[in-house]
Order: C-alpha cells, then sequence, then structure tokens
C-alpha cells in the first residue's frame, strides 16, 4: 500500500561541518522567534537558513526568505557543504533521551514516502490543517524543491519484521550524530545493500501507514506533485513502529486570546466544574503539578480539561457521566478529550466560532504547562486550557475510521531534527 523508497540523502560535508550539533534545528513549526535567532548565532552552516529563514522588513515577491533560502542552498551546494551520497538507500535513525529518569532509544526508518491523496487510503492523517502553515512550507518548496526536515510516520509491525532488517546496522559505526538542545542525540546510519532495501520496501506494499506528525509538510507534498508532476511527488519522512518503546505523545495546550469573558453557566449538561486554589500558584509555577496530576487522574475514564485565568484557581472541568471509550471498535470514530474540548466547551462556554481555530485566531499552543500559565500571568492570553495526551491507539483509531482531530492535537516528542538528511524531490525512484 504505501510506497517507501530509497533515495539519494543529502547531507553536510562533515570535513566542512565536522560538528554536526551545530548544524542543525527543530522542525519550523516548534521555534520561536527567539530560538529562530538562536540557531542563526549558531553557526553560519545552520539549517535554519533553509528550514525557517528571517523574514525582513523590506521582502517582496524578488526577495523573500524562500528566495533567500533557496540562495543558501545553491550555494552550499556548489561550495560542496552540502553533498549527495553517492547511491540511493535508506537512512536509519535512533534517537537517544532521557524520560521520566531513564534512557529511552526511538528507531526509525528515514525513506522517501510517496505523497498520495488521502483518498486512496494508504497514508491516513488525524489531524485537521491551518491554510497559513500550508502556504508557507509550498513557498519554500517551490523555491527549493528540498526537503529539509522529515514528517513523522507510524505503521504496524508486530511481528518485527522492518525491524529485524534494521537492528544489524546499529551494531556497526554511527554515519553521523547530533545532539540537541533538549539533550536528545540523533545517530545516523545509511541501509543501502540492494536486497535490505528492495526487501524493506516490500515489506511496506501491504501496511498502511499513519502521519503522527507533518500533516502541512505532507499535504503540500501532495499539492506540489499535482501542479509540477508525479515525479516530484514524495516527502522525506521517518518511519517509526507503533510498537517502538521510545514513542512519546504530549499534550498540546491552548492559549485563549481576545475572547469574551467564558459563560461557565453554558456548560453542557452532564459536565461538572470544581475550583482548586493552590496558594502562590500566581507566583510559582511549580504550583501546577500537583492539579496536573488531578487531570490525569481524572481523565483515566472521563473527558476532562484544566483552566487557568489568573490568580491562585485552576478549574477542573469534567463529565462523570460519560466514559471515554480507550478500545473503540474498528471503523467507528473515537470521541476524544481535544474534540469534546472543541465542540461542546470552547464553542458555548468562550464564544469561540471555529474560523478563529482554523485560521490561527484567538487561540495559540504549546506543550509546555509552565509556557501556558506565564502565558496567563503576563497577560498574554486570557486562558490557558491543559489536556491529558491522546493515547497511540486513539491516534490510529481516529485516522483508521477517516476522522480528524482538531489541530495542534498531538505532540509526539522528541521531534525529528531538520539537517540531519534531506531530501531532493528531482531522481527519487530513479
Amino acid at each position: 500500500m504505501a510506497d517507501v523508497l530509497p533515495f539519494r540523502g543529502l547531507r553536510y560535508n562533515p570535513a566542512l561541518v565536522p560538528d554536526l550539533t551545530a548544524a542543525i534545528s527543530p522542525p519550523y513549526d516548534v521555534i520561536s522567534p527567539e530560538e529562530q535567532q538562536w540557531y542563526y548565532r549558531r553557526h553560519p552552516y545552520n539549517v535554519i537558513r533553509l528550514e525557517l529563514g528571517e523574514t525582513l522588513a523590506d521582502d517582496g515577491p524578488e526577495q523573500n526568505r524562500y528566495t533567500r533560502a533557496r540562495a543558501y542552498l545553491e550555494k552550499w551546494l556548489e561550495e560542496r557543504v552540502l553533498v549527495p551520497d553517492a547511491a540511493p538507500g535508506f537512512y536509519l535513525c535512533q534517537d537517544e533521551f532521557s524520560w521520566q529518569g531513564r534512557t529511552v532509544r526511538r528507531l526509525g526508518l528515514i525513506a522517501a514516502l510517496r505523497a498520495v491523496p488521502y483518498s486512496r487510503g494508504t497514508v491516513l492523517p488525524h489531524e485537521d490543517t491551518l491554510p497559513k502553515a500550508k502556504g508557507d512550507r509550498y513557498e519554500l518548496l517551490l523555491a527549493c524543491r528540498t526537503n529539509f526536515s522529515p514528517i513523522f510516520v507510524l505503521y504496524r509491525d508486530p511481528a518485527g519484521e522492518v525491524t529485524a532488517r534494521l537492528r544489524p546496522y546499529l551494531e556497526g559505526p554511527a554515519l553521523a550524530q547530533a545532539s540537541t538542545r533538549e539533550g536528545v542525540t540523533h545517530r545516523l546510519w545509511s541501509v543501502d545493500e540492494p536486497e535490505t532495501v528492495a526487501a524493506i520496501s516490500r515489506l511496506f506494499t501491504d501496511r498502511l501507514v499513519y502521519i503522527a506528525d507533518g500533516h502541512h509538510r505532507y499535504e503540500t507534498a501532495c499539492r506540489f506533485a499535482e501542479e509540477h508532476g508525479e515525479r516530484y511527488g514524495f516527502v522525506l519522512a521517518t518511519l517509526v513502529a507503533l510498537e517502538d518503546p521510545g514513542l512519546i505523545v504530549l499534550p498540546t495546550h491552548r492559549l485563549l486570546r481576545d475572547l469574551d469573558p467564558p459563560r461557565w453557566s453554558l456548560l453542557p449538561g452532564g459536565f461538572e466544574r470544581r475550583s482548586y486554589t493552590y496558594a502562590g500558584l500566581s507566583e510559582d509555577p511549580g504550583q501546577l503539578e500537583g492539579f496536573l496530576r488531578l487531570l490525569a487522574e481524572a481523565g483515566r475514564g472521563n473527558y476532562s480539561f484544566g483552566f487557568y485565568q489568573g490568580g491562585d484557581t485552576l478549574e477542573l472541568v469534567y463529565d462523570p457521566g460519560r466514559t471515554r471509550e480507550n478500545r473503540p471498535a474498528p471503523g467507528t470514530l473515537p470521541l476524544l478529550d481535544v474534540t469534546v474540548l472543541h465542540q461542546e466547551i470552547l464553542l458555548p462556554v468562550f464564544n469561540l466560532h471555529p474560523d478563529q481555530v482554523a485560521h490561527g485566531r484567538c487561540v495559540a499552543y504549546t506543550r509546555d504547562p509552565v509556557e501556558a500559565w506565564k502565558a496567563v500571568r503576563d497577560g498574554d492570553c486570557q486562558t490557558a486550557v491543559f489536556l491529558n495526551p491522546p493515547t497511540l491507539e486513539q491516534i490510529t483509531a481516529v485516522a483508521a475510521a477517516g476522522g480528524r482531530m482538531p489541530q495542534k492535537s498531538t505532540y509526539f516528542w522528541p521531534k525529528l531534527p531538520a539537517g540531519l538528511v534531506m531530501l531532493r524531490l528531482e531522481g527519487v525512484g530513479e
């Protein structure tokens, strides 16, 4: 079903960039303006100049961050800062990080994934997308015809067939290694033996794949293929087995601004609201920890949300009479916390219109609860909404049933870096 192909990776030349750590960055959608400037200062060849270039005051149609990205790419290719590998192949990436006091490793296969419409049923999404983000990624792809960061894709491997083909490569020396500011180490190996490459491609011909992260880039790739031809219809993807013990999903909290005051009297029937006061919360975000434990406990069986609007009080809103179905029947669309929040609470209680979400107005997002608390304290938003994370079963059930979660419903951590290996669209599959 899924068309997973080898490619000639474009990588930093270790002779000119010996410290790959200085050259990588996070993907575009999690980089703040302050972080963008930090990566610019980090190294003159940092991939930020390609992945998320600066916007300048005098930018216009002929000169902008997309044309500058193309100029950097062409210059770095000419100077051999970036060099294509000699032969097509797959790449194996191992991400190592600390999680809740233990060392965790996640294994990913980096490949060129053929970008086909969702209607074909081979690549399944689970989230809605934002037009502005897709427009941005399209302009970059149009200018550079290169993917600088991979999308994150999941697949089922219950018998460990794909993993068994990949694990022997971990015994050899890594092709490259880089670490992030968050303490994640990424190691890269080449998988280019023709027999192994062919076997891995075959293993995916009868598998569905699920987009975990990168819906905007995937849909951009589909549009690009439709407008410029199927030879450009690929997207750089890191594929991770759903059985991998290193898969971690974090919640994405909501920051609400420029809205009417909440009308708690309009809570739908069945929902209950409880207030919790924590002395010193207005000054100390550490007080959040106890409330988030309450939220997690409430969320084990019911739809549950946390609200903070300043001061020392937090609100827990939950529905004790309606049990959340964690194991939906095949083909049915599970109702998830984030969906209930958007459809049943944000609209009536906060008078939020769906278009305000779809166009990025009135709602911002963060995975960091302390950042959400700070946004309220500093007056950058009116209300922080805290969520529990969805499970992998829920995410794949939504995708399999043809459903969509609201934008920014999941946060797979750690993020896949930009710049570890890149995909030039020309020549894939040839």
